[in-house]
């Protein structure tokens, strides 16, 4: 009876069943968190390290992280536009 159990916690993969053994827990890309980071020291570095994020949570299922990656792209580029017009209005106003 104790071997009856022992066949049914761990069955075969096609049966239905879930084997507690291959389960993968999800974790959180590094460089997603990188690029949140980044996203505020340096800009530029945050856009990249977004970038390649998504593109490793494209390619691992089992990834999570998607919304800081895109995060610390656009965090930056907004930052960057700010700049740009500050810039632009900074020029105009000195003349």
């Amino acid at each position: 009876m104790a071997e009856e159990k022992k066949k049914k916690k761990y069955s075969n993969p096609g049966d239905g069943s879930v084997n507690a053994v291959s389960a993968v827990a999800p974790h959180t890309n590094v460089m997603a968190i990188l690029s949140l980071i980044f996203a505020f020291v340096f800009g530029p570095l945050g856009i990249i390290f977004g970038i390649i994020a998504l593109s490793q949570i494209k390619k691992d299922p089992s990834a999570t992280g998607k919304k800081l990656a895109l995060a610390g792209i656009i965090i930056p580029i907004i930052g960057i536009i700010i700049a740009a017009i500050l810039a632009a209005l900074g020029f105009f106003i000195s003349k």
